[in-house]
């Protein structure tokens, strides 16, 4: 893991030591312990959450998250497909998650078989043990306390991630164009940013959310896997 020094992150916490990235969003790294290709190739019996959500491209990681637990870590995409046939001709390059963790933990390039578009297991595999950062973000969600019952805020993960050694200021910059997205009415609540909903004395930090208005043609790539818990 980094040397970058942990610290819990409840909502009662107001050290320094946080890595904030935005108001209700903190910067947090992982380790891949294991890798699984839930993606739904041609010609393969179709994957589905218990929600029946079948996702078109899919990666489902076992991470240590370096606080308390090993955690889940999922992350999507698109097949691109002829505008008049539907057909898949290869995968969404826009914006895609699934390329670029992948590139971005194993420094290769993401190639996947001409006949299906599956990507190799040799390449997953090289994701295991490698190390990178990403962004949990406060959301408009909330789960229920198991002590006291109360409804509390729930986070959910940024699929953008980012090597071990990109400087903050690069992932403060991605955030902010990311932003009018992730605050977007077309995403589910457990996943719709909501820089509102942290406490109320937050000292704030001058952050230009929505920035960068967010492309309308973008489809959702919905994270099954809402984390409920503080950061």
């Amino acid at each position: 893991m980094s040397e970058r020094e942990k610290v819990t992150l409840d909502e009662g916490d107001d050290s320094d030591k946080r890595v904030k990235v935005a108001t209700g969003a903190f910067l947090r790294t992982g380790t891949v312990i294991s890798v699984e290709d839930f993606s739904n190739y041609p010609g393969e019996e179709v994957k589905r959450f218990e929600s029946g959500w079948a996702p078109e491209l899919c990666l489902i990681f076992i991470i240590d998250d370096g606080y308390t637990k090993e955690r889940k870590f999922q992350i999507s995409a698109w097949f691109k497909r002829d505008k008049n046939t539907e057909t898949i001709t290869g995968w969404n390059e826009w914006n895609n998650a699934v390329k670029r963790f992948i590139e971005k933990t194993t420094g290769e390039k993401c190639e996947y078989y001409a006949d299906n578009f599956s990507i190799p297991t040799e390449l997953l595999q090289k994701t295991v043990g490698k190390e990178f950062q990403f962004v949990k973000y406060i959301t408009a969600g909330t789960y229920p306390d198991k002590t006291t019952g109360e409804e509390k805020p729930s986070y959910a993960n940024w699929d953008k991630i980012f090597k071990i050694d990109e400087p903050i200021d690069l992932i403060k910059e991605e955030f902010s164009k990311d932003c009018e997205w992730l605050m977007s009415a077309k995403k589910k609540a457990g996943y719709r940013y909501d820089p509102g909903a942290i406490r109320k004395n937050d000292k704030g930090d001058g952050f230009n959310y929505g920035a960068n208005k967010a492309e309308e043609k973008v489809k959702e790539q919905t994270n099954e896997i809402p984390d409920e818990s503080v950061i």
